[in-house]
């Protein structure tokens, strides 16, 4: 926790401002001063008490709304240009970020970093910060409606946060702890420039247990588990020791951050407070327990790994390296959910929620198509609907094959895939006539997704069960899903032979005699209706 004491300022309207723990310049600290007194003031004849206004717009960052917008585009701009290591797969299964909370001029450019990694749109995003004036215990909140920025405004969903209050006992309404709170505020101002259309429900903590973490956590996650989301950590790291100390202990926290362990976090920043206590470490992270709130409910919504995007610390702005806080900003996101490039086997772990969205879409496009002769837009927002991949639409009648076409190679997204091959399997597979409405509720439908393709050179490298395989020859080309040796007990002899005759036009010895075959296998994640998931 922070050292507030210290470094405040008391007056009779009850403010207390650490200075020290703002990192800004003297001239900016006065303005800070005079923008909080105006607040004060104005927040007790304010009509609106349901708008939260900013408190440190001026001091944190510019306030003037072109001045703000062009500051955080240019560091926006400035960070998509970075050429990260894996940027584009870790954006695909982002689930949260930690970015820090100082004025810009410290850790705007660090921040950004972290909002970089954003791609698409949310319902919401659940910023969780740190409260620097509240040692209240749990996640704390307010019932604001709305939170006015210099460059725009973003709403809050007051219906759910009061079920939230209700729902659990670590979750409270502490107006109090966000009236001169900049932690959230800053980071409301990225979001601002980077994201449209979400709601931001907002969380201040500075004593939370592990076990209260887990529990406020899961009944965000109950509330919030068929919408998209995104988790938005805010925290700072060491404060005010010298900066060859800094960037000693921040790396320890951070690598402990990274493991997504909160009970190591927990024991890391305890061990680093004792080891250099003496150097002037105040702290091990100012955010150490929004942290661990925020990682708990960013695993919940699948997020399993996590990277070190960037670390600084002040000095390397200001020059004074005798006394420093710390900054880093880090990405959460679902490995499984990142696509495998150049391999031939497709990892994906989709939860059975998702699936039956899924499926359900695939039915509801035949219908939909039926009643309304068009191709319906699917409504659903989960990550993996953005994902581009190979994909085929199954339908069986009473288990007899009753239409099957897809994509071998991704040519749009899996939610207009779904969509898309579901009506070309019901009506344009010229091996059946049209499905018909009364039918319907006889077919069963399986969804299959492909791997990328791997051109082999022996059909050796085939495991019957396990790879489906596509053949070609000029502009003869066949397929067969892995489900079909299954299905048929066919061995490989049978399985290619049938392959080359009845789906390729191809002599049925073709895969073994012609050298002018191209083979490919591919691997496939499928599920059906009716399956247990």
């Amino acid at each position: 926790m922070c050292d507030r004491g210290r470094a405040s300022l008391n007056s009779r309207f009850g403010i207390k401002l650490p200075i020290a723990n703002c990192q800004l310049p003297i001239a900016a600290k006065l303005l800070f001063l005079l923008s909080v007194l105006t607040l004060t003031l104005a927040s007790a004849c304010d009509s609106s008490p349901s708008v939260k206004h900013p408190s440190v717009a001026g001091a944190f960052y510019p306030a003037d709304k072109e001045v703000l917008s062009e500051t955080v585009r240019g560091y926006l701009d400035e960070a998509e240009k970075s050429k990260l290591k894996n940027k584009n797969e870790i954006s695909r299964g982002l689930k949260a970020i930690m970015v820090p909370h100082a004025g810009y001029v410290f850790s705007g450019k660090t921040a950004a970093k972290g909002f970089s990694y954003i791609t698409g749109d949310y319902d919401y995003v659940v910023l969780v910060g740190t409260a620097h004036r509240s040692g209240e215990e749990g996640l704390l909140t307010a019932y604001y409606s709305e939170f006015e920025l210099p460059n725009g405004k973003i709403r809050t969903d007051k219906k759910l946060l009061k079920k939230l209050v209700k729902k659990s006992k670590q979750i409270k309404k502490s107006k109090t702890a966000f009236l001169q709170e900049h932690s959230l505020e800053v980071q409301m101002v990225f979001l601002l420039e980077k994201l449209k259309g979400f709601k931001v429900i907002p969380f201040l903590t500075s004593n939370i247990t592990v076990n209260g973490a887990k529990e406020a956590a899961r009944a965000i996650y109950e509330e919030l588990n068929d919408k998209k989301v995104l988790i938005v950590i805010s925290a700072d790291l060491s404060h005010y020791p010298p900066a060859e100390i800094a960037e000693k202990a921040d790396r320890e926290f951070l690598d402990a951050v990274v493991s997504m362990d909160p009970v190591s976090i927990e024991k890391k920043s305890e061990e680093l407070l004792i080891r250099y206590m003496r150097k002037n470490l105040q702290t091990a992270a100012c955010g150490e327990k929004a942290a661990i709130a925020g990682i708990e409910l960013a695993k919940l919504y699948g997020a399993d790994k996590a990277k070190l995007i960037e670390y600084t610390h002040s000095g390397k702005v200001s020059g004074d390296n005798k006394r420093v806080v710390g900054y880093g900003a880090v990405a959460f996101y679902r490995e499984a959910a990142v696509k495998k490039r150049g391999k031939d086997a497709l990892e994906l772990d989709i939860n059975a929620e998702t699936k039956r969205k899924m499926l359900k879409a695939a039915r509801e496009a035949i219908k939909n198509y039926i009643d309304k002769n068009e191709i319906m837009k699917i409504i659903y927002k989960d990550e993996i609907f953005d994902r581009e991949l190979g994909l085929f639409v199954t339908l069986k009648k009473y288990g007899q094959l009753r239409g099957c076409i897809g994509m071998i190679e991704p040519r749009e997204t899996l939610g207009e895939g779904i969509v898309n091959m579901a009506c070309a399997a019901a009506f344009n597979d010229r091996r059946f006539r049209p499905v018909l409405k009364k039918e319907l509720k006889d077919i069963e439908i399986e969804i299959s997704i492909l791997s990328p393709l791997k051109k082999i050179s022996s059909p050796e490298e085939i495991e019957m069960g396990k790879h489906g395989v596509i053949i070609k020859k000029g502009l003869k080309t066949g397929i067969f899903l892995p489900q079909v040796a299954e299905e048929t007990g066919w061995d490989k002899e049978t399985f290619m032979s049938n392959l080359c005759a009845h789906k390729a036009g191809l002599p049925a010895d073709a895969w073994k005699k012609d050298k002018g075959v191209d083979i490919y296998i591919f691997t496939v994640y499928s599920f059906k209706e009716g399956e247990a998931f």
